[in-house]
């Protein structure tokens, strides 16, 4: 997202919504959402190199204010970074950005922005660990994502059933 408007202006701040999607066939959608700039993030998660591991512990930073925080999600080839930084405009502020890292055709990588925004760290943490809390409760079923052979998955796969073992519930709650 880039956009005229200065960082430092009050525009780049507001709340971020999260969702995840109904898991199919060894993926689920994860989108953010902000009203800043009205932008939108949608990031596919493969069970094949399931990224809730990592993300909890980067939510755990985020919330310990362990900045900067970096979390690397492949999509099967394709990748995306989440950043946390700590904003200097206001102590629970935070900035978040997503960057794509792509291959152009002349091999080299870069990092394509994609998504940023200052929010609440504390009103972050409360959303997407809520939300991942949600859906492992209500949504997540084994034989639509995590149920995968781990002969097929990338070194260090984390079975399905170690998923429901992530406390997403008590690091929103603050445990």
């Amino acid at each position: 997202a880039v956009m005229n408007e200065p960082w430092s202006s009050w525009m780049w701040s507001d709340r971020v919504r999260v969702t995840l999607g109904y898991p199919r066939n060894g993926w689920v959608l994860l989108a953010l959402l902000t009203p800043a700039f009205n932008q939108a993030l949608i990031v596919r998660c493969s069970d094949v190199f399931c990224p809730f591991p990592k993300l909890f512990d980067w939510l755990h930073q985020v919330r310990s204010v362990e900045f900067p925080a970096e979390v690397m999600i492949d999509e099967e080839g394709h990748f995306k970074i989440l950043v946390a930084r700590q904003s200097p405009f206001a102590p629970d502020e935070m900035e978040l950005y997503c960057f794509a890292d792509e291959v152009p055709a002349e091999g080299e990588w870069h990092k394509k922005a994609l998504f940023q925004c200052r929010t609440s760290r504390t009103d972050f943490i409360h959303e997407f660990a809520g939300e991942c809390a949600r859906w492992f409760e209500h949504d997540w079923q084994l034989l639509d994502y995590g149920g995968v052979d781990p002969d097929d998955c990338a070194e260090g796969y984390v079975p399905g059933e170690y998923l429901r073992t992530l406390n997403f519930a008590g690091l929103r709650d603050g445990a």
